[in-house]
């Protein structure tokens, strides 16, 4: 597996790779307000690191972006995925996690069966945008104290299922799979639909360390043990020191 850092800072990308990071997850949203002089600074950067180190993003819609209820537009999502992923592409970025907590909420009194359905169609529009550049899609799951909808592992992956596209896939974050209180062991059966993960100390949703009291060599079991091999980002708040980054790494590339 390849273990990777979240930040759109161009100091803390090139800190990332010298502390030894594969890769690291920008945010979309931040990528897409960015004016010219600083998108021509990430995008210089990207020349100087090695390809594809800009791997993942997250922060994929803004939060008055309705994903569900009745004022969605897919038009205007469908705008906005084509213009943000084809700058995103520009930078090599490859995977495209859909959390968007705030966009997806279902509101009071509206439909979940529809709900759902909006879902469906919002993933397979952000499954066309993304195929144009090569780039997968990856549905992540949220805490319930965060989002009323798609919470668990397994509802990210029967959405993913759903949408029925060969770039679509699921995903699961360590730290909101330990608030909801879900079971490690059904990761095993659902790996082989998981393209992409997160991860963080399951309280303070912070760096992991190997004195915190989390049994994270569980998650990474439980994945490896239904076949994953693919990518764990740490998504969460840390001192971005060198030490501190470096220190991180190297836990979680040992596990």
């Amino acid at each position: 597996m390849k273990i990777g850092f979240c930040t759109t800072d161009p100091a803390v990308i090139r800190r990332a790779y010298e502390a030894g990071f594969a890769y690291v997850e920008v945010s979309n949203w931040s990528v897409f307000r960015m004016d010219e002089a600083k998108f021509a600074t990430l995008l210089a950067l990207k020349e100087e690191l090695p390809a594809g180190f800009l791997y993942a993003c997250n922060g994929l819609v803004p939060t008055d972006m309705r994903l569900t209820g009745p004022d969605v537009n897919f038009e205007s999502i469908r705008a906005f995925s084509e213009q943000s992923f084809a700058r995103l592409a520009q930078l090599g970025v490859r995977m495209i996690v859909f959390g968007s907590s705030a966009a997806k909420t279902v509101p009071e009194g509206f439909s979940f069966d529809e709900a759902m359905e909006q879902l469906v169609s919002v993933t397979r529009i952000f499954s066309e945008s993304a195929a144009a550049h090569g780039q997968r899609v990856c549905i992540e799951p949220l805490r319930y104290a965060e989002c009323n909808i798609i919470n668990t592992a397994k509802d990210a992956v029967d959405l993913a299922l759903r949408a029925d596209r060969p770039n679509v896939g699921g995903h699961v974050d360590y730290y909101h799979l330990m608030q909801n209180g879900e079971k490690m062991s059904s990761l095993t059966g659902l790996a082989k639909h998981i393209i992409h993960t997160h991860i963080a100390s399951p309280c303070l949703r912070s760096a992991p360390t190997p004195d915190d009291g989390a049994d994270y060599k569980s998650f990474f079991d439980a994945l490896r043990a239904g076949g994953y091999d693919e990518t764990v980002t740490f998504e969460g708040g840390c001192d971005k020191t060198p030490q501190t980054l470096r220190a991180m790494c190297e836990y979680l590339t040992s596990l």
